[in-house]
């Protein structure tokens, strides 16, 4: 099951618990392609070969490239992947999507 709400470590240890669960801590790239396999099977992010996908606090599947490249040629890949290439203006969004680029830059760095 995934939950798209906010919350602390400890709230969504307890929450998982309550449901019969535990939580889930992804520790390789190996893992997060792992789960990013299981997420498009259960209808979630679609299938990508350009990036990593991650799910924002309100369901919206955000896929991240690190690579540098035009922006008419990353449109087009998320035209391919199914979405749209967008210009984030949400300070709250924002933050989350450094937080994560952070995060996958670190994880895929050290792979």
């Amino acid at each position: 099951m995934m939950q798209f709400e906010q919350s602390t470590w400890e709230e969504a240890e307890v929450s998982c618990r309550s449901r019969g669960g535990d939580l889930v801590s992804i520790l390789s790239p190996e893992e997060n392609a792992f789960v990013d396999t299981l997420i498009q099977e259960d209808g979630g992010c679609p299938a990508t070969e350009h990036g990593s996908w991650v799910i924002d606090d309100d369901g919206t599947c955000l896929m991240f490239v690190d690579e540098l490249t035009l922006w008419e040629t990353a449109n087009q890949r998320c035209n391919d992947a199914g979405g749209s290439l967008a210009i984030i203006k949400d300070d709250k969004k924002n933050t989350f999507i450094m937080n994560q680029s952070e995060i996958i830059t670190r994880s895929t760095s050290s792979a």
